[in-house]
């Protein structure tokens, strides 16, 4: 029987790109297919944002598999007795377990089960043209408004995303006004011909806060366009999300600027640290 990895799909849209990468660096490195566990999407969980599989937005190839409760148990069972005895079939592996440093020294068996976000660019640096095409867009533009994207594409675009809805009162509400503020000013000593785009769940707080923001408009599309539409753009501000981390690190602009945060999780100094590429410049807050 040949080798595959399983690797386990969850949360949205960024946190399943990251993982879809994670696995498709598996098979680069290590030479062995993977499928994609989409079980989380067919499950409820309390206190937990609903999520569907947006994977499906791109032209993938994929093998999707999925467990039962049963199969989940048994699973489970399995898992915790690879901790005390070891297993010439099978290997279960976590974020406890791998790392970007130690990803390609694995000692990977007949069937490997990954489970975690995989947030790191390290983990598929290797494989970064491969998977800008994989998540290539090219199949939407069509559906793009067509305004919106010949302003984007013709001039010095910024990308604002602003995310608070879902954050609030949580341990991800870490990203302020004045995280906005000091990142256009970090632009405005480069650039002086701007125009930012502002994509938000939250158009009211953006209004009344970010007036700062010469150039401005307001973006609100479909949850595909507005990704399609940030990819495009040349320049970044950015929050603690992944969904528009992956919108930055697919832009094409050699130039491009990425502003981040310096904290993604307010108790969780790991969340997320040293995770962006080199060049992307990590703002305080």
């Amino acid at each position: 029987m040949a080798k595959k990895n399983i690797v386990y799909l969850s949360g949205g849209l960024g946190n399943q790109m990251f993982q879809y990468a994670f696995a498709k660096s598996l098979q680069s490195n290590y030479n062995i297919k993977f499928e994609i566990n989409t079980t989380f999407y067919n499950r409820i969980f309390k206190d937990q944002t609903p999520r569907k599989i947006g994977l499906n937005l791109f032209n993938l190839k994929f093998k999707d598999c999925t467990d039962n409760k049963i199969q989940r148990i048994i699973l489970k069972i399995k898992e915790k007795l690879s901790n005390i005895i070891s297993s010439n079939n099978s290997t279960y592996y976590n974020e406890n377990k791998v790392n970007h440093k130690n990803f390609n020294n694995l000692n990977l068996k007949k069937k490997n089960y990954f489970r975690g976000y995989w947030q790191n660019s390290k983990y598929f640096e290797s494989i970064k043209n491969d998977l800008k095409k994989d998540f290539s867009l090219d199949h939407n533009l069509k559906n793009l408004d067509p305004n919106t994207f010949k302003k984007i594409t013709e001039t010095n675009s910024v990308c604002v995303h602003v995310r608070r809805k879902d954050y609030l009162g949580t341990d991800l509400d870490v990203v302020d006004v004045n995280y906005y503020l000091n990142a256009f000013k970090k632009l405005k000593t480069q650039f002086t011909d701007l125009n930012f785009f502002i994509f938000s769940d939250d158009i009211n707080w953006c209004n009344e806060n970010l007036s700062f923001l010469p150039n401005s408009k307001f973006c609100s599309f479909s949850m595909l366009n507005d990704f399609h539409l940030m990819s495009l753009c040349k320049y970044f501000i950015i929050p603690n999300s992944t969904f528009s981390w992956w919108a930055a690190y697919l832009s094409n602009n050699n130039n491009k600027i990425v502003i981040v945060p310096s904290k993604w999780h307010k108790t969780n100094d790991k969340l997320l640290f040293d995770a962006s590429p080199p060049d992307w410049i990590i703002q305080d807050i």
